[in-house]
């Protein structure tokens, strides 16, 4: 399972700055990797290391200021995650498909 934590945390003001770093410092500290700004993905073996890893981001959620503050996470599979279409920007290639976005290798135990 692939867990994906999309956030928006206003960075209008000096304290808000402060809460938008501080929650990403934390995230990236729970081995998470960055997808792109504000999204952030993390493989899990498992519910129960699922259910766990979303107490923890419940946990560092920022407190306080609660105008504007959006966080969702989503757990997706590792077949949907190899499966995601990326798009570029390019000249001469528009339209391209990811494959080397997973990094967690998947074991067959007997």
């Amino acid at each position: 399972m692939v867990v994906l934590v999309l956030y928006d945390i206003p960075t209008n003001t000096k304290q808000r700055r402060a809460m938008y770093t501080r929650f990403r410092k934390e995230v990236l500290s729970l081995g998470f990797d960055m997808l792109q700004y504000s999204i952030y993905y993390r493989h899990v073996f498992g519910t129960n290391a699922r259910h766990s890893l979303i107490g923890k981001i419940v946990k560092i959620s920022p407190k306080g200021i609660k105008t504007g503050i959006s966080i969702r996470i989503l757990t997706i599979t590792e077949k949907q995650f190899m499966d995601m279409v990326v798009v570029y920007d390019t000249d001469k290639k528009r339209h391209k498909k990811e494959t080397k976005t997973a990094t967690g290798t998947q074991l067959l135990l007997f």
